[in-house]
Parts: C-alpha cells; sequence; structure tokens
C-alpha cells in the first residue's frame, strides 16, 4: 500500500511539475513575441514618421501633373464643345426638315 500511495503522490507532483514548468515556458515564449511584436511596431512607426516627411513633396507633385494634364487636354475640350454644338446644330435642322 505504501508503494502505490507514494507512486499516486510521485504521479500526480510530476505531472503537476510538468504543467508548471510547460506553462512557464508558454508564458516566455509569449513574452518573447510580445517584446518583438512591440519592437515591430516601433520600426512601423519609425518608417511612418520618415515617410511622412515625404508626403507634401509627392502631392504637390500631383497637384502641378494635374495643373499640366488640364492645360493639355483644353484645346481638346474645346473641339469636343465645338463638336457637341455642331452635332446639335445638326439635329434641329434634321427636325425642321423632317416637319
Amino acid at each position: 500500500m505504501k508503494f502505490f500511495t507514494g507512486f499516486v503522490i510521485g504521479a500526480i507532483s510530476g505531472t503537476t511539475f510538468q504543467i508548471f514548468q510547460s506553462q512557464k515556458t508558454k508564458s516566455t515564449l509569449n513574452s518573447n513575441k510580445l517584446f518583438n511584436n512591440i519592437k515591430d511596431l516601433k520600426n512601423t512607426f519609425v518608417e511612418l514618421k520618415d515617410n511622412l516627411s515625404i508626403v507634401p513633396e509627392v502631392v504637390s507633385g500631383i497637384q502641378s501633373d494635374i495643373s499640366d494634364y488640364s492645360k493639355d487636354i483644353a484645346p481638346d475640350i474645346e473641339k469636343l464643345n465645338n463638336s457637341i454644338s455642331e452635332m446639335q446644330d445638326n439635329v434641329s435642322e434634321l427636325q425642321n426638315i423632317g416637319k
């Protein structure tokens, strides 16, 4: 009986110790992952801060491109408006012929 009681107590304490150790290891691994994630987040914020200095230049470049594009297509828009006006005149002439 003493052997069986000792065996049960040993098995329970061994299992308890194993569970405790595995939880401690998981906790350490999770802490390391957490610290790595925090470092990655910090690095991402640093990159964003560096990229923010570039944004005004990019926006002004886009604005100048849009301005240049507007100037480039102005003659085409004028031609298109003239064509639409001519088409409207032609449609009204066709309607008058049909009356």
